[in-house]
């Protein structure tokens, strides 16, 4: 067969700009409901200041031209694409394709009691309910990057903070798409607890009293079962009563909900220091409450591209449709946390049954053609395939292939790091980084590479 090749593209940075400032102002009442339930509010009395919001998405990515003569990594033997040494040299080009759909920001924010006195002990920062918000995409409006200087599309929202006299303060915000489409509602017999929207894709553990440094997202999986609402049909290729699981000894019984998360902090402009103080000295040797705040939002995911020319199945000297394709992997991180940008570098809890193959994408088809399947990922190392189900003779039948690639390796440059894209047909999948995997022919991804 054609090997997949792959194309490794890294995304830009979502810009966080806040906008004009509004003046401080003293609390005159408890907020919230404290004095209902009894209880002292500990902002009560306190100055505060309201600072207005405006946060920028940047839709341009840095893209690492690979050639395909490429060396593979010590160790990985042969079957590389060509001969020759590693090559990348960069360029911009507008990304904003992959982040339409992207409508909503959740801004979280932490505070502990100000630590800037002299002898005073830090305290962890704890979850403020109070700050935390999300807020919608509001509209576009042309921008520019010091890489990619050509006027392109820049989504924005705005929102509004409060700082309370005698806190420092960290914030995160995270952005995703609240309309992108579960991929297994595609398909009828599967009525599990699926809810359009990547919020509903994920959750976040927020509760009073939690530690930023243990702040994390959970990606949501769910249970195939062979029953009426368990989507039989991915497991037996027939949503009836009758059929017998085919090829499933090799699958984690599993789907993987993936949204394309966005991560960013906010921090005063000119200065990257994540604690943000009730008051800072400005340019002039003043104090200022109501400094604009600024910030960068990079994806902290993987996409994985599929474009795959689908053949109809011959067998029995008759060539049948493919009913449904879902894209599979074998080792898919579910939680990271969400303190540090470089969380998302060291991901947690591998679905159960790690090592075997877990669906990430489905789409439903009856015509044969090309065909684009993507994903969303944790970072990991993980080998991929697809699942087909088509009809013969009046059975039902599902099979499954893996996807394979010569040994390609990803010069990081400043660094002088040789990594592999691909070892031993494992996929490297970093974050921040679009993989476009090529496949010529379903078919002799089935016939070749079959995975019982």
């Amino acid at each position: 067969m054609t090997h997949p090749h792959i194309l490794t593209s890294r995304f830009m940075r979502l810009a966080l700009a806040f906008g004009a400032m509004l003046g401080m102002t003293a609390c005159s009442e408890t907020s919230n409901d404290l004095d209902d339930l009894g209880i002292d509010d500990p902002d009560a009395g306190r100055p505060t200041v309201q600072v207005p919001i405006r946060i920028e998405m940047e839709t341009a990515w840095n893209v690492d031209e690979q050639t395909p003569h490429r060396t593979p990594p010590p160790g990985a033997g042969s079957g590389n694409i060509g001969s020759g040494t590693s090559t990348v040299s960069d360029g911009w080009t507008d990304g904003y394709s992959d982040v339409t759909g992207v409508d909503e920001v959740r801004i979280v924010t932490f505070r502990r009691r100000d630590t800037s006195d002299a002898g005073s002990t830090a305290e962890p920062f704890l979850y403020d309910a109070r700050n935390s918000m999300t807020v919608p995409i509001l509209g576009e409006h042309n921008g520019k990057t010091d890489g990619y200087t050509t006027p392109h599309s820049h989504p924005y929202a705005e929102a509004t903070l409060t700082k309370v006299y005698g806190y420092e303060y960290r914030i995160v915000a995270i952005a995703y798409n609240t309309t992108r489409t579960v991929p297994y509602a595609a398909s009828a017999s599967y009525n599990g607890a699926l809810a359009a929207g990547e919020h509903n894709w994920f959750t976040l553990n927020l509760a009073d009293g939690l530690r930023m440094d243990d702040f994390m997202a959970t990606l949501r999986t769910q249970t195939v079962e062979d029953n009426a609402s368990g989507w039989r049909e991915f497991l037996t290729g027939n949503s009836g009563a009758t059929g017998a699981t085919e090829h499933v000894s090799q699958l984690s019984h599993k789907l993987a909900l993936t949204p394309q998360l966005f991560w960013g902090y906010l921090h005063l402009e000119g200065n990257d220091d994540p604690i943000i103080r009730f008051q800072t000295t400005n340019a002039s040797g003043n104090l200022v409450a109501d400094a604009p705040l600024t910030g960068l939002l990079y994806r902290g995911m993987a996409k994985i591209e599929l474009h795959i020319t689908l053949e109809k199945r011959s067998r029995g000297g008759t060539s049948n449709n493919v009913d449904w394709l879902a894209l599979m992997g074998d080792h898919i991180m579910t939680q990271t946390h969400l303190a540090d940008y470089d969380d998302f570098l060291t991901p947690l809890t591998p679905v159960p049954d790690d090592g075997k193959y877990t669906a990430i994408d489905f789409i439903a088809s009856t015509t044969d053609g090309a065909k684009v399947m993507e994903a969303w990922v944790l970072p990991t190392r993980t080998r991929l395939a697809i699942r087909g189900k088509y009809v013969w003779a009046l059975a039902h039948h599902v099979n499954n292939g893996q996807l394979c690639a010569d040994n390609i390796s990803y010069a990081d440059m400043g660094t002088g790091i040789i990594a592999a894209d691909v070892a031993d047909n494992i996929f490297t999948l970093r974050r921040n980084h679009k993989y476009v995997l090529v496949c010529n022919s379903s078919e002799a991804v089935f016939n070749n590479h079959e995975i019982d």
